[in-house]
Formats: structure tokens, C-alpha cells, sequence
């Protein structure tokens, strides 16, 4: 795989998204912005967990953003590849990518959790029409 600036392609498009985003914003990465880069980082780990954070933070910088938002995105991606726990905000929680939840709502995960919520439904509903019959 090709690197562009220390990164892969797909995380150096991230790092133009948010900047590009922070743009449209006074230069100030949104709270939506920052809860999808969050979910980004706790959905797809395995995306971020050998990513240089000196690489991402100067392709942030190099990008034109500020220096305070991008010493938050390097903190969550340092907390995430320690292994800690990140909470993104509820409305981003299950959404696949920050460019997949630009897109859609409807993540892998989202269908996966639907689809448990139909089969648990489908469970209830037979064990409240069994114990309406008495067994």
C-alpha cells in the first residue's frame, strides 16, 4: 500500500474531510465532525492502531487546521490505540466511517443491531403468546 505523507490514502483523505470541514466553520472542527472521527476510531480500530500519530497530526496541521483541534484528534487516536474506551455522541455510535456517515445511516453495525432487534422481538413475542396459553 502506498503511503501519502506517512499515511495510508484513506486516512490521509480523513485528515483532508476534517480540514476541509473546519474550513467551512471559521477554521473550527464541529462537534458532529469531531463525534464522527470519534466513532471512526472506536468502530474501525483496527484502521487506526498502527498510525503514527506524528504523521496524522502534521498532515491535520499541513492541511490547514487548527492546532488546538488537531491536539484533540491526536489525544482521542492516542487513548484509542492505548485501548481505552471512547464514547462518540448517539447519533454517530454505530456509523461505519466519517465519510459513511456523511453518506448514510444505515452502517453495517446499524444493520447487525436491527437485525438482533427483529429476532429478539420475534422471541418476545412468542414467549408473551406461550405464556398467554399457559405453557
Amino acid at each position: 500500500m502506498k503511503l501519502t505523507d506517512g499515511l495510508p490514502p484513506s486516512l490521509a483523505g480523513i485528515a483532508e474531510l476534517l480540514s476541509d470541514a473546519a474550513k467551512s466553520y471559521d477554521n473550527r472542527l464541529k462537534w458532529n465532525e469531531q463525534a464522527m472521527f470519534k466513532a471512526d476510531l472506536r468502530n474501525l480500530c483496527e484502521r487506526w492502531r498502527q498510525v503514527d500519530p506524528s504523521a496524522f497530526w502534521s498532515k491535520c496541521l499541513r492541511e490547514g487546521m487548527r492546532p488546538d483541534d488537531v491536539n484533540e484528534l491526536i489525544g482521542w487516536l492516542g487513548r484509542a490505540q492505548a485501548g481505552r474506551r471512547l464514547v462518540p455522541h448517539r447519533a454517530y455510535r454505530h456509523t461505519g466511517t466519517v465519510c459513511q456517515a456523511r453518506k448514510s445511516s444505515n452502517s453495517p453495525c446499524r444493520e447487525q443491531q436491527r437485525s438482533r432487534q427483529a429476532s429478539t422481538g420475534d422471541a418476545r413475542a412468542a414467549s408473551v403468546a406461550a405464556s398467554r396459553r399457559g405453557l
